[in-house]
């Protein structure tokens, strides 16, 4: 009898748990949802590698969390099988993302450089010798 009031225990700790996991993970898809939304279908990648970082982050620790309670949870192996599948691809958005990101800003600093060159006072041009030599 004890042990199937642990077992109960235990499979709405884990249910509580997924729950929460699940909802932290709907709302960084949300965000980025909202922001794609916002932006016409296309994304600001300074905008959007944080929003895929932190996804990334939520999907990690929710995969960890997976991974070490699967027995205590009786979570079966092709759930968590497809889990580090699905959650596979989301670094590699981010990272094009942020990739994207560093490009856009080093962009910017390199025009705003060239533009800061142009105002610039000009050299005076080097006088050359005149007369005989």
């Amino acid at each position: 009898w004890l042990g199937f009031l642990l077992a109960g225990a235990g499979a709405s700790s884990c249910e509580t748990e997924m729950q929460k996991y699940g909802q932290k993970r709907n709302g960084a898809i949300a965000s980025i949802n909202a922001m794609v939304k916002a932006g016409g279908k296309k994304l600001n990648p300074a905008v959007a590698c944080p929003r895929f970082r932190n996804l990334v982050a939520v999907e990690t620790e929710m995969k960890n969390w997976v991974v070490k309670n699967k027995e205590w949870c009786s979570i079966p192996d092709q759930v968590v099988d497809n889990m580090k599948q699905g959650f596979a691809r989301t670094p590699v958005v981010a990272n094009q993302a942020c990739n994207a990101a560093a490009t856009v800003a080093k962009m910017k600093a390199q025009a705003g450089q060239q533009q800061s060159q142009a105002r610039a006072p000009a050299q005076p041009a080097i006088k050359l010798p005149s007369g005989p030599l």
